[in-house]
């Protein structure tokens, strides 16, 4: 599950931190587009920065999160779009179209799981050891809405937990390698091929810090999202 994450890298930031890796296009309009501030509580139905198999290059863009499949009547639908299983992806309805043509990277800095503790649900924040920004596995959508614009909306694809998250959660989100993300993004990647990257991090991959339930609003954002718990 992954219902809420972060990200303090600017668009900048990753295009030079992933430099030996992949090339991104779009930098230059992100920038000029808008100031870039750091995230705390990114939420569903909330645009984020992805890089999206778009050209022939990637595409590092803004989109909003909770897919909206291009068939969907409404974009309602997003809403029950924020996550999509590893294990059927390439099956349902709702994404096989987009898992064969429309990968994409979404970068964040940590992301947040609720556990119950004394009855009440802990905020604890997820981060990764090294300190680098994750990109997680996800897919893209296009849909024309009834004005005739576009939307362009995006998926966390989820898998089992490693054995040091699962007592947060039985699922979390696919953390691609860096050197995966080439296959990953390719159009020429086969489905086999892009399955076989859709798995769980290893252990010691990750931290988890109880963290102010300043974030279990939506509408909170700011440091304090992220602030440790007192001992």
């Amino acid at each position: 599950m992954c219902g809420r994450y972060t990200l303090s890298a600017s668009p900048q930031d990753i295009a030079e931190e992933f430099s030996g890796e992949i090339e991104f296009l779009g930098l230059d309009e992100l920038n000029a587009a808008y100031e870039w501030q750091p995230r705390y509580n990114i939420a569903p139905s909330q645009y984020s920065l992805v890089a999206a198999s778009m050209e022939k290059l990637p595409r590092l863009t803004l989109m909003r999160w909770g897919l909206v499949p291009h068939w969907a009547k409404d974009e309602k639908i997003g809403y029950k779009m924020i996550n999509a299983r590893a294990e059927t992806v390439a099956e349902k309805p709702a994404f096989r179209g987009a898992f064969r043509h429309k990968r994409c990277l979404v970068f964040a800095t940590g992301y947040y799981e609720w556990v119950k503790q004394d009855g009440v649900k802990q905020a604890i924040y997820v981060t990764p050891n090294n300190n680098r920004t994750i990109a997680f596995a996800g897919l893209w959508e296009q849909w024309i809405t009834p004005d005739q614009s576009e939307l362009f909306s995006y998926t966390i694809i989820t898998t089992d937990a490693n054995a040091d998250l699962e007592s947060l959660h039985h699922r979390m989100p696919v953390v691609l390698s860096a050197n995966d993300f080439t296959s990953w993004l390719a159009p020429g990647t086969s489905s086999k091929d892009a399955l076989s990257l859709l798995r769980s991090s290893p252990s010691d991959t990750f931290s988890v810090t109880p963290v102010s339930n300043y974030v279990n609003s939506p509408r909170n954002e700011g440091p304090k999202c992220i602030e440790a718990l007192a001992n």
